[in-house]
């Protein structure tokens, strides 16, 4: 099986997570706990409660960076021989965000 072929969401179904993704992040937020954190995501626009840590994020603030987000990237992992490029057409396994060799690319 080839899994770059792998398509498990429709576009509807991916359309209308992204949009429950939007509205969690504008009306519940998220806590952020460190306050330099807090005050730059401020400075861009966010509602931040200082009280309880809560941030909460404009819709067409997450929409400017998402299509800021560059299509691929290098994951590096704490060996630095391990590097991942990830992108769209590319499927990688790690755990905890940190890419790890299997033991046939240990050999």
């Amino acid at each position: 099986m080839k899994t770059s072929d792998l398509k498990i969401l429709s576009d509807s179904e991916r359309k209308k997570i992204h949009q429950h993704t939007l509205e969690l992040l504008e009306h519940t937020g998220i806590i952020v706990e460190l306050k330099k954190m807090r005050d730059m995501l401020a400075d861009q626009g966010c509602n931040v409660d200082e009280k309880c840590k809560i941030v909460k994020f404009p819709p067409a603030m997450v929409e400017e960076f998402v299509n800021k987000a560059p299509s691929k990237f290098i994951l590096c992992g704490a060996d630095p021989d391990v590097q991942w490029q990830i992108k769209p057409e590319a499927r990688v396994w790690a755990g905890l965000g940190t890419p790890f060799r299997t033991p046939a690319q240990r050999a």
